[in-house]
């Protein structure tokens, strides 16, 4: 594990693309999404925290002690979270923190660590794939948390903040990089690959 890191996992989605299902509660090879990611992260970072305000629902599925978080700034969706993640981290002292959302069901620990190999001395490291920024399967330093906070108040999103650092962006797998936000997105997961 990555030294003086900590993991933040973003579940505080409420799956209305979904049906209402909570997307950190579908299961994938026989374990739930929250818990393979993390595990992953867990894999990954010194510290791992849960952020979401459904710890009754989450809670069951992690190791116990895991820390659930609320979000500090609620309403604001997954910047919210980043906020959060950061606050937190430095609250810890932490020099990175690695965001992931829980539903990127592709995403390896190989891939979170070559990502840090880029982070350098930079605010951040993030994939890319066809032009857009995936802030929510990279990497952040705390002293971002300003400008997020800056960014929250005026509606500013996390893709236009990342773009106005000088934050390492990696081109990345798109297929790793596929999020379940729908009912089709899960059929295409469980889908056999054509031969």
């Amino acid at each position: 594990m990555i030294p003086n890191t900590l993991g933040a996992l973003l579940a505080g989605g409420r799956g209305r693309r979904m049906g209402g299902q909570a997307k950190g509660l579908i299961e994938i090879d026989g374990q739930p999404l929250i818990r393979r990611s993390y595990d992953l992260l867990a894999e990954v970072c010194e510290a791992v925290i849960v952020i979401t305000d459904q710890a009754h629902v989450y809670s069951p599925h992690l190791p116990d002690g895991c820390p659930c978080v609320p979000d500090l700034r609620p309403g604001f969706g997954a910047p919210g979270g980043v906020h959060t993640a950061l606050s937190l981290a430095l609250d810890r002292g932490a020099a990175s923190v690695c965001v992931l959302a829980c539903d990127l069901p592709r995403i390896t620990a190989e891939d979170l660590r070559g990502l840090h190999d880029q982070l350098g001395d930079r605010a951040g490291a993030f994939f890319t794939a066809a032009d857009h920024v995936h802030p929510l399967a990279g990497w952040w330093r705390p002293r971002l948390l300003p400008s997020l906070s800056d960014a929250l108040g005026t509606g500013q999103g996390l893709q236009r903040l990342i773009r106005q650092t000088d934050a390492a962006l990696c081109p990345g797998d798109p297929g790793r990089l596929l999020n379940l936000n729908t009912p089709t997105d899960l059929a295409s997961l469980r889908s056999p690959p054509e031969a």
